[in-house]
């Protein structure tokens, strides 16, 4: 079983909406009812995330209890599940009951107890399932049905990646720092997440992509289809159809031969080479593993081959789904 907590947490959270639990008691607790924090309005809206977690969340504040209601988007599942609890106040921190529902299959509801820290601009939430503790935050953004308009309100808010959080106002995006200070002026009609101090981004001029640094200095003009962010000091792009990778000075050190590059789109915080091996497709529609300098480090070639997680990867070989080790010996599922 993996032993990381956050990774535990999604598998309970997420996968267990298989099971349903349409009629369970809410679990109870005791807190010592205050009222809401001065510095709260009367309702606000947050977006957080975490490791392809998105979460958006509308909440009314009432004088010593919250109702909030929004939805949380897992970009690896490609799933929306929608959330809806209530809570009270002891000072700033808040303690809610939370329920989420598949609202595909809307028999199967999962609950969770949860504990929010609030402050003027965020909210820090520490989900609590099967004595697993995990913290998110959540950043004050503009409700899209809110008619006023406060300009100190992002529309969006990405989440810190290296102490940077991409956000968004009126459709173009822009990069901020741990100090809320503006890196990267909200100028782009598109910006990814920062990784190795590099960010992609979309010029909608020529329809193509490049690579920013972190002050907004362009490393890689956009003359890309596609490209990923820097990941071990290398970048993978997208030229004439095929995939190759480029150094900082954007000289080719793995030539453009590659069918795919398994990126895992739509989650940006996935990157292509993953403990050192990137997992490609070659001409002939096989997948193989390389290393940094492009030198096949597996010796088989594969139907499809995962990424490495944990010095383990999925491959289809001989018509099964096998589990590997990083030098290609067969670890699970091998007979």
């Amino acid at each position: 079983m993996n032993s990381n907590p956050l990774l535990q947490l999604k598998h309970l959270i997420f996968y267990s909406l298989i099971f349903a639990i349409s009629s369970c008691d809410m679990i109870s607790f005791s807190a010592n009812n205050s009222t809401k924090p001065s510095f709260l309005p009367p309702s606000s809206c947050y977006n957080g995330s975490i490791e392809g977690v998105q979460e958006y969340m509308d909440i009314t504040f009432q004088e010593d209890s919250l109702i909030i209601s929004g939805y949380r988007i897992i970009e690896t599942l490609m799933k929306t599940v929608e959330m809806n609890g209530k809570g009270t106040f002891s000072g700033n921190l808040a303690t809610l009951h939370i329920n989420y529902l598949n609202p595909k299959e809307p028999e199967q509801v999962f609950q969770t107890v949860e504990q929010w820290t609030f402050d003027s601009i965020s909210v820090r939430k520490n989900i609590i399932l099967n004595d697993i503790s995990v913290q998110m935050n959540a950043y004050r953004i503009q409700c899209s049905h809110d008619q006023t308009s406060d300009t100190t309100l992002y529309d969006t808010f990405g989440g810190f990646y290296e102490g940077y959080s991409v956000v968004s106002k009126h459709g173009l995006f822009g990069l901020i720092d741990s100090t809320f200070q503006i890196s990267i002026p909200l100028i782009y009609k598109d910006l990814e997440i920062v990784n190795e101090r590099s960010i992609v981004f979309y010029d909608p001029d020529s329809g193509l992509r490049g690579i920013l640094d972190v002050n907004g200095d362009t490393i890689i003009p956009a003359i890309y289809d596609d490209i990923h962010c820097f990941n071990h000091g290398v970048a993978t792009c997208l030229n004439n159809g095929k995939w190759g990778f480029i150094n900082r000075s954007g000289n080719f050190i793995i030539p453009p031969i590659y069918l795919e590059v398994n990126l895992f789109k739509p989650e940006p915080s996935r990157h292509p080479f993953n403990e050192g091996l990137a997992n490609v497709k070659n001409s002939d529609g096989t997948w193989i593993y390389i290393d940094v300098a492009g030198n096949q480090v597996i010796p088989d070639n594969y139907l499809f081959a995962k990424s490495f997680s944990g010095g383990r990867a999925e491959v289809y070989h001989r018509e099964k789904w096998r589990t590997i080790d990083k030098n290609g010996n067969c670890v699970e599922n091998c007979n």
